[in-house]
């Protein structure tokens, strides 16, 4: 017999108890709980699979070169309440199973008031995201349109790709005030990014990387008075270990240190030792 659903239509606020989208988003939620929760964890759950699992340790055999789904970004491009409203998305890229390739991806943003009394719900979404069949590395984009909003995505699917995690330190000169940085890795032609801030506390450094192509790590710090400097390195894919160079800005140089792994496809369950 099939689980109740989690939250009943009568929970819902009276505006939303007739919206389909905020229903698929409920039932979708419930559905996950029921079907995969008691093996995985629950929804809300962070992966419990570390970035460089395979870096410093013996890879197993089911460890390769996976295809990947990289979420470039996701960005508000209408609202019934007017724009701008820029939005980012996951910090991860995920493993696509060669067959279905898709996944779902859910979409819950709010739009915070003064009060969370006047909070407003923006986006309740649920979508497959599907890249088809592939031989090559490619990107895209799609948008979905919720009763309030549309999101657009920018996507890309990865074949034969590896986990980089990427680290910047300073080790000579310092960041100057006023300045601004911005970091992306550059991996099958569109950027990552990764902003950061003085200390170079990346928001985001885990990007999946074509093991036919190339990672450049790009850096662009501006000014006050709007003077920009820029630079990169390129990085060669490696199936583990660590890839080391420096980035001189001008007014301080940079360690770059980016991890490589392996992909394992083998199913990582709420129990699993890793």
């Amino acid at each position: 017999m099939r689980k109740q659903l989690i939250g009943d239509d009568a929970d819902l606020d009276e505006d939303w108890s007739v919206c389909d989208e905020a229903r698929r988003v409920i039932h979708f939620r419930s559905d996950w709980e029921f079907l995969w929760s008691p093996d995985y964890g629950s929804f809300e759950d962070i992966t419990r699979i570390p970035p460089m699992r395979f870096t410093f340790k013996k890879a197993p055999s089911d460890a390769m070169h996976e295809n990947a789904l990289q979420i470039f970004s996701a960005m508000v491009t209408a609202t019934s309440g007017g724009l701008p409203i820029d939005v980012f998305g996951p910090t991860r890229a995920v493993l696509l199973e060669s067959r279905p390739d898709f996944v779902f991806i859910e979409v819950d943003l709010t739009v915070k008031g003064t009060a969370d009394s006047e909070d407003e719900k923006l986006s309740p979404l649920v979508v497959p995201i599907s890249s088809g069949n592939t031989m090559y590395s490619h990107m895209w984009k799609c948008a979905y349109t919720s009763k309030l909003s549309t999101v657009e995505f920018t996507l890309g699917h990865i074949i034969r790709s590896v986990v980089a995690t990427i680290f910047v330190r300073v080790t000579r000169g310092s960041w100057p005030d006023g300045f601004h940085g911005q970091f992306s890795a550059i991996a099958s032609g569109e950027k990552v990014p990764v902003t950061s801030d003085g200390d170079i506390k990346l928001s985001r450094r885990v990007v999946s990387v074509d093991t036919t192509g190339e990672l450049k790590v790009y850096v662009k710090a501006r000014g006050g008075d709007n003077n920009v400097m820029e630079t990169w390195k390129v990085f060669k894919p490696l199936d583990a270990g660590r890839s080391n160079s420096m980035l001189d800005i001008g007014f301080c140089k940079m360690d770059i240190t980016v991890a490589w792994s392996l992909i394992s496809y083998n199913h990582v369950y709420a129990d699993t030792l890793l």
